[in-house]
């Protein structure tokens, strides 16, 4: 005879004890029902090809950058052998210099120098190896890999060819290029922390939102996740769009500014 107590105790699943699958089964459904919060920065670790930085600018812009720098300090080499080596070949040694490395001091002994002009012939060397420098890095500009970095290479290698050229004004030319571009590079930083600022606020409210439609339970759970993770590459596209436009402006402002700098006087 059974009592009321083996009422309480004895019910189905003490007849018949769950099998592993429902456990598991169970299990999954409990996890599946509980909902893992993200932050921004785990969707920047998960697609690192959107995390916001600024590293370069598209390679055309880039190449006209590299170009105009390598054009000031050409044309600062050829005043200054106009002006104090006039007796150069200077079409033969600009030519010289953009050779291969195995040949380059070979190259250097073919110009018309005077035996006694062995300080110009000094000079001349430390000029070409200057300028040498100067077209190396230039030339990485054409591989579509050109970031800052080499870009203030460039500039810092062109600064030590115009004062070796005695060229003041366009040493001072290069230094304010140098500072405008890493004052633009600051003031991007500063428009980039702004934005990613405003979406994490965006991000927060849609982690709010998917969690009470999570705690609802009237959708699967599948379903809510795959929808929430369309909506955050929606906001990692949003913030490569309007960071975009800020490196537009910066590479219109940039161009604009080295253009006018080294324009010829009328």
């Amino acid at each position: 005879m059974s009592t009321s107590e083996d009422h309480v105790f004895a019910g189905p699943g003490a007849l018949c004890p769950k099998t592993p699958d429902q456990m598991g089964g169970s299990v999954k459904a409990l996890e599946a029902s509980v909902y893992l919060e993200r932050s921004l920065e785990d969707l920047f670790c998960e697609h690192p090809n959107k995390r916001p930085e600024f590293r370069t600018l598209e390679p055309v812009t880039m190449s006209a950058l590299a170009n105009l720098i390598f054009h000031a300090v050409t044309q600062s080499g050829r005043i200054w052998y106009y002006k104090w080596a006039s007796s150069l070949d200077l079409p033969a040694f600009l030519e010289s210099i953009s050779i291969g490395d195995e040949r380059y001091d070979f190259a250097l002994t073919k110009y018309t120098l005077m035996p006694s002009d062995f300080r110009a012939r000094q000079a001349e060397k430390a000029l070409a190896y200057a300028y040498k420098q100067c077209l190396d890095v230039h030339d990485l500009s054409s591989s579509g890999h050109f970031e800052f970095p080499q870009l203030f290479d460039l500039i810092n290698k062109s600064i030590d060819f115009a004062a070796m050229v005695k060229d003041h004004e366009c040493k001072t030319n290069l230094r304010n290029i140098k500072v405008m571009i890493q004052s633009g590079l600051a003031g991007l930083n500063a428009q980039k922390n702004h934005i990613v600022k405003a979406v994490a606020a965006d991000f927060d409210a849609l982690n709010e939102f998917y969690r009470f439609k999570t705690a609802e339970g009237d959708i699967e759970p599948e379903v809510l996740r795959k929808e929430q993770g369309e909506r955050e590459l929606y906001i990692l596209d949003m913030i490569t769009l309007d960071l975009a436009k800020c490196l537009h402006e910066f590479a219109v402002h940039i161009l604009t500014y080295i253009r006018n700098l080294f324009a010829p006087a009328n």
